[in-house]
């Protein structure tokens, strides 16, 4: 029987022959009552002969008679966790039912505010490295994006360390950063619900305040943390998907730039056909190829800047970090260029202060070296060292560029 069914027969009292429904329950508690007036079942016992109903003698036992207004209380209250529940099916399926982040994040924004009767909502994603981000919200528009914004390690995410519970911003005002404080008031925020998934916090829904300005009580809470965590689930499910088809996309790249590499023995023609592909392929905005020569290593292209920003087109070969890399054999990441004289004179001041960081990714072909690729920003990316599973992306990409950039280095020498 499904849930719906089952709130239905709930609510009418049907199938009584199995277990009595809402009214009739209510209707037991009444006839059950004591004509004394100093004894009767109380509450928690008759609860708990509706959850054993095997039970036939029924002792009595001393306790307060049952008040009508309590019943209607106990009837009202039950109604509302089948609503809640039915709700929550219905959404579930609407959550589980995309792999579309923009759109389950709607979702998820519409559900809560019709079911909490709020105006101003917005959820923050975890971004990689980056904190936490505003990802979607309704009736924000006035206020910039990146108002709204906690970093990580923050001490909102600290507050929901070991908890996955909705609190209200009012209690975490004493735990919080002022930065952060000021951001939840940008957003109108007076309760804030953690989104976790595999004790990891993916997300915060923040909740503005109900149009009748009552506050959330503890059945509005306990709605949104199921909502927050079938939530983070999905969210999870859109990340591996997205991964995946990231994945296959970055395939069907290195495919293409094999292949357009090697239709080619015109060393400018490669040149210029590895940069296009890194460009559109693998959101390449800023980086540079170096080729190793007699007498060092020659800045041969740059991408997303002009040649003549470089303050050094040639560069020994005894360079620190360039011969270290190819030595190596290995990518190395210099998040810390700015600090580093042999890195940080590489280009003009204009240029460099665009960098994310410095990707050196080592040319190699037939045990020879042959260069070094310069990795300094991508598109959609912020500040930060690269991940492990950007290098190895990188250094396959080299290992398709080295061998026919090796090649026609020999064809124009002849």
């Amino acid at each position: 029987m499904g849930l719906l069914d089952r709130a239905l027969r709930l609510k009418s009292g049907a199938g009584s022959r199995q277990r009595p429904g809402l009214r009739a329950r209510a209707a037991l508690l009444r006839t059950n009552t004591v004509s004394s007036g100093d004894s009767g079942r109380g509450l928690l016992y008759r609860a708990s002969l509706f959850r054993d109903e095997k039970k036939k003698d029924i002792p009595t036992i001393e306790a307060a008679p049952v008040a009508g207004e309590d019943i209607k209380a106990i009837r009202d209250a039950l109604e509302r966790k089948v609503l809640d529940l039915t709700n929550l099916f219905e959404i579930s399926k609407e959550i589980h039912g995309t792999l579309n982040q923009e759109t389950l994040l709607s979702t998820l924004l519409f559900s809560a505010m019709g079911q909490m009767g709020v105006q101003k909502i917005a959820v923050c994603v975890r971004q990689a490295g980056d904190g936490f981000s505003l990802a979607a919200q309704k009736g924000l528009d006035t206020v910039a994006a990146e108002e709204i914004s906690f970093p990580l390690p923050g001490t909102l995410a600290g507050c929901f360390a070991d908890s996955d519970q909705p609190v209200e911003t009012e209690a975490l005002a004493g735990r919080l950063d002022q930065n952060e404080l000021e951001a939840l008031r940008k957003a109108a925020a007076v309760l804030v619900t953690p989104l976790i998934n595999k004790e990891n916090l993916v997300a915060v829904l923040l909740l503005g305040e109900r149009y009748d300005g009552t506050p959330f009580g503890g059945d509005d809470k306990e709605f949104l943390a199921t909502l927050a965590s079938m939530a983070a689930i999905s969210m999870e499910n859109v990340r591996l998907y997205s991964r995946l088809d990231e994945k296959l996309h970055q395939l069907a790249a290195l495919y293409e730039i094999s292949k357009a590499v090697n239709s080619s023995k015109v060393r400018d023609q490669v040149l210029h056909l590895v940069g296009e592909t890194l460009w559109t392929g693998f959101g390449l905005r800023l980086g540079a190829l170096y080729l190793l020569e007699e007498h060092g290593f020659r800045l041969s292209r740059t991408y997303g800047f002009a040649t003549a920003s470089a303050s050094q087109k040639l560069l020994p070969a005894d360079h620190t970090e360039f011969s270290a890399v190819l030595t190596m054999g290995e990518a190395a990441d210099f998040p810390d260029f700015g600090t580093r004289a042999s890195l940080n004179s590489l280009f003009q001041e204009n240029v460099s202060r665009d960098f994310q960081s410095m990707l050196l990714v080592p040319l190699l072909a037939a045990g020879r070296q042959v260069g070094i690729l310069a990795v300094f920003a991508l598109e959609g990316r912020g500040r930060r060292a690269f991940r492990k599973e950007e290098k190895e992306l990188f250094s396959i990409i080299a290992s398709q560029i080295a061998p026919p950039v090796l090649i026609a280095g020999f064809s124009e020498r002849k």
